[in-house]
């Protein structure tokens, strides 16, 4: 929808120019009308990561905003069903196309930002720093989840897929952690 690169914008003054692609053609729809709707600009391509973009194109600031929950949790949740996740079994898949890709199009000095859900298969997340990154965890937000809008063994399945959960008052948490 664009709302992450427009409170940018909104914070950081108007001369900050934006890039912005999405795999999902209708989300770049509702990006571009959002983007008008404020009088402004952006660069807005529907493409899988960076595949329309050049070498040359770089930024100083990268938002991987690709919400990471594993395949099989999604299509049991009554929120994730609608969106793509084609090709993402561990809920991490893309995050790590993502860190394989992203230095090619960072300017020197330039910050990454991506989040990790705890619904994707946790075995699968890379150490950061074998990658050769410097992270830091600049946010972490637990939120809870309303079984009974699950369909089938919520907790069989996401125990079977690695989810990091947390059990607290008799509920289930999941969390998303932000890292720079």
């Amino acid at each position: 929808s664009g709302v992450i690169s427009m409170m940018l914008k909104k914070t950081h003054g108007k001369n900050v120019d934006i890039s912005m692609s999405d795999i999902v053609e209708a989300s770049c729809s509702d990006a571009f009308h959002n983007i008008e709707a404020e009088g402004w600009s952006a660069d807005i391509r529907c493409s899988d990561l960076f595949d329309r973009w050049q070498n040359g194109d770089q930024w100083d600031v990268i938002i991987y905003d690709i919400t990471g929950i594993a395949t099989k949790i999604a299509a049991v949740s009554p929120w994730f069903t609608k969106a793509f996740y084609e090709g993402n079994e561990t809920g991490v898949d893309h995050l790590l196309r993502f860190l394989k890709e992203f230095d090619k199009f960072l300017r020197p000095d330039g910050k990454i930002v991506f989040p990790l859900l705890s619904l994707s298969d946790m075995g699968c997340v890379p150490n950061f720093s074998e990658l050769g990154l410097q992270v830091s965890l600049s946010d972490r937000t637990e939120w809870p989840l309303p079984l009974e809008e699950f369909d089938g063994d919520f907790k069989g399945l996401a125990a079977e897929r690695n989810c990091d959960l947390i059990e607290r008052d008799h509920m289930l948490f999941a969390w998303t952690e932000v890292y720079v």
